[in-house]
């Protein structure tokens, strides 16, 4: 399952973007976002702890190949 990191133009807020419908099950609260092609969360507080969380979710839950990308 493949995500993307995304920032707005000044680095003020990120979010992490995924194409794959199976995220709404996850505990992180994915939201489709308004275009309809893929679901999103904002990243706040610590970085790696969000990512590394969202891993061991794919990895344990989904038995499925976690990559992230930036966009």
């Amino acid at each position: 399952m493949t995500f993307e990191i995304r920032s707005d133009t000044e680095y003020k807020c990120f979010e992490v973007v995924c194409r794959n419908r199976k995220v709404l099950d996850s505990p992180f609260g994915f939201n489709p976002n308004p275009w309809g092609t893929g679901y999103w969360i904002p990243i706040k507080g610590n970085w790696y702890k969000a990512l590394e969380s969202i891993a061991s979710w794919v990895n344990n839950e989904l038995k499925d190949e976690c990559i992230f990308t930036i966009g």
